[in-house]
């Protein structure tokens, strides 16, 4: 089945870097291109229908329609049952480098897709072929219904928001911006690689998304969205992700170091928020206010610990900014003085410690409830048995270390024990419900939750005390 690829090229010169780049640092700009990618609108589309999805426009819209019929509501079921998000890492590289996963694969390949066929050929070593061939027949029986519901109504006012978004990047010199971000993160780009901006219409107001992965940027675009100023500022902040992902990695072990080395007690947590908080000091506080004139007197960011981290960051950062200077040690203990100095208190949150996560429980129902419950995160790890296997890979997550005891539990907790000697010597009442809280020899929390009662959503809901 063919579907309809839109893109807007945008070509920007060397030239157009202007006095921002010196000759010692000149090199071909990168090449955006912005467009709408059917493919991957229509996945996007399905996940959003997907039973398990919060509220959002689009489910609303979708149950009052004439398609919300018994054999679209089984297929949806059906299909949410596929995983599309494998993890992998890379163990020669820095911490921090964002874990690959098989849904960016996917995503890019919908993106670079000239039908759905040809999305299952390029995706044939992602999935396995059974669970690849349900969800490419999901995204060809759902593409009617996005073009009746979403995309037919909606497309000429999108595509008019495309082109005007076009023109705001070339006025707004969008390649000297980019490589700015570029030379502060000190990044590899290969400028012979277009930077995508995948868009697709939203069908109503409100929040939107977006994300970042390998050379695209995708986003949701309102249908009342007019300033574009604001929109290339958000898709400025995903590039951001993606530039310091691709830091050289001699750069990233470095400042990996600056971490390390960094007395701090809170230097693990600081190096956990950064991806996300300085790439909201750059795009949302930043590249907003020389975009816009002004800075954004509310929230740069719908999670408060990021927002409130950022505007913090900008001051520390605006000078590296404006001088073409890179990021140094300087500036990294900078900022992670700012955490120990002015936020050490969230370490005492549970919305805080659950930002980067690693679960051990036997109950499957545990991990949606912390997912409901604690549904924003930047990291996850759930961890379904107490093996050898799985407590070493809880021990050496790099987050918050929630272990959750159900049963046997004197036998269960001596197991844990033998993996966090910072354990040794409590000797609790297990005939309780509790939690308690330690901190690991790595900086991070180590939270034990007794069960008898069973009820993990009342120990999830009550202040965090520290272990005695």
């Amino acid at each position: 089945m063919t579907v309809r690829r839109s893109r807007l090229l945008l070509g920007v010169l060397v030239s157009s870097l202007g006095s921002a780049t010196s000759a010692a640092h000149a090199q071909p700009a990168v090449r955006f291109e912005v467009g709408f990618y059917k493919p991957l609108a229509v996945f996007h589309y399905l996940r959003q229908l997907a039973p398990k999805a919060r509220a959002n426009p689009y489910k609303t819209q979708f149950a009052a329609s004439r398609f919300a019929t018994p054999s679209n509501l089984a297929l949806l079921d059906s299909v949410s049952s596929i995983q599309t998000d494998y993890e992998y890492s890379y163990p020669s590289y820095a911490d921090g480098k964002i874990e690959g996963n098989t849904i960016y694969i996917l995503k890019r390949n919908l993106v670079l897709a000239s039908s759905l066929d040809d999305f299952r050929t390029r995706s044939i070593v992602v999935l396995p072929s059974g669970d690849l061939n349900r969800l490419t027949s999901a995204l060809v029986a759902l593409t009617p219904v996005y073009d009746s519901l979403v995309y037919l109504p909606s497309r000429e006012n999108f595509e008019r928001q495309m082109h005007e978004i076009q023109a705001e990047l070339e006025a707004k010199r969008g390649a000297a911006l980019f490589d700015d971000i570029r030379k502060f993160y000190r990044a590899s780009w290969d400028p012979s690689v277009p930077f995508i901006f995948a868009f697709y219409p939203r069908p109503a107001g409100g929040g939107f998304s977006a994300t970042a992965y390998g050379n695209v940027s995708e986003s949701e675009l309102p249908a009342d969205m007019k300033s574009y100023s604001v929109m290339l500022s958000l898709m400025m902040h995903e590039a951001a992700h993606i530039l310091l992902d691709e830091q050289h990695r001699d750069a990233g072990l470095e400042m990996q170091r600056w971490y390390d080395e960094n007395s701090a007690t809170t230097s693990r947590y600081a190096r956990g928020l950064m991806q996300e908080s300085w790439a909201t000091a750059v795009g949302n506080g930043y590249l907003h206010e020389k975009l816009t004139g002004a800075l954004n007197p509310g929230s740069w960011y719908g999670q408060k610990y990021i927002s409130a981290m950022a505007k913090q960051l900008l001051p520390l950062m605006r000078p590296y900014l404006d001088a073409g200077k890179p990021m140094d040690r300087v500036l990294v203990d900078a900022y992670v003085n700012v955490f120990e100095r002015d936020f050490q208190g969230w370490l005492s949150e549970w919305e805080f410690l659950m930002l980067g996560r690693a679960v051990i429980s036997e109950r499957p129902a545990d991990f949606d409830l912390i997912d409901r419950k604690f549904p924003y995160r930047n990291a996850q790890k759930y961890l379904a048995d107490f093996s050898d296997e799985s407590l070493r890979a809880l021990r050496d997550a790099r987050s918050s270390k929630m272990i959750v005891i159900s049963r046997d539990n004197a036998a269960m907790l001596e197991r844990v024990r033998h993996v966090f000697p910072e354990l040794a010597g409590w000797h609790p009442d297990l005939s309780t419900d509790f939690t308690r809280v330690t901190t690991t020899a790595d900086k991070t929390r180590l939270i034990v939750v007794n069960l008898v009662s069973g009820n993990l959503e009342a120990q999830l809901s009550a202040s965090l005390r520290p272990m005695p």
